[in-house]
């Protein structure tokens, strides 16, 4: 006699539930036709005696059914509630990367702002170096631009510093190619490619 019951045996039963009408109703109608055309049970045994078997195997598997049953309800309900913490967590630190992105903090008793203004003028002054020509003293005495040493721009680099090699971005901030399209935005990236219908 089997103490437990046998998940061997759960194909089996998972099967001819499936072939039985009316659901659990049709899988016990089956398992006691089966009992009345197979076995001795109606018959081999007073019926108070079947009746108390019946119940008894009921009442065991039933209490282990709702032990199993709140046991996956506290697990599903702790999953469900690391997953909250978790969505939380990223949340917060979204809004925190937002806020730092939009509101800079001070740093060492210095602003950043103040710190990118610094680096602004920097670039300033670097590209103002860049740009300015060799002075080259005439025999007036005067000081005159040196214009052979000045860089010789080709006519394919544009104003904006896209080069051959370089594609200038469209109007949505992505690229325009031959066979595709293609813009992007903070949150989004959208590609374009046209098909030909045969």
């Amino acid at each position: 006699m089997f103490t437990v019951m046998q998940p061997d045996y759960d194909g089996i039963f998972m099967n001819v539930a499936g072939t039985c009408e009316n659901g659990i109703h049709g899988l016990m109608d089956a398992f006691f036709g089966f009992l009345a055309r197979r076995t001795d049970f109606f018959f081999g045994a007073t019926e108070e005696t079947s009746k108390e078997l019946l119940l008894d195997n009921f009442n065991k598997y039933r209490k282990e059914a709702l032990m199993r049953q709140l046991k996956e309800k506290a697990e599903s309900k702790e999953r469900e509630d690391r997953e909250k913490v978790r969505r939380a967590e990223r949340e917060e630190a979204k809004i925190k990367a937002n806020a730092a992105k939009e509101h800079p903090t001070p740093s060492n008793g210095v602003l950043l702002e103040e710190t990118s203004v610094k680096n602004h003028v920097k670039e300033i002054e670097e590209h103002t170096s860049e740009d300015t020509l060799p002075v080259k003293v005439g025999k007036s005495g005067e000081e005159e631009p040196d214009v052979s040493a000045a860089k010789t721009e080709s006519p394919d680099d544009d104003d904006d510093g896209f080069g051959k090699d370089k594609v200038k971005p469209n109007d949505g901030n992505g690229g325009d190619h031959p066979n595709y399209r293609w813009i992007q935005t903070l949150g989004d990236v959208e590609i374009k490619i046209p098909t030909k219908v045969i």
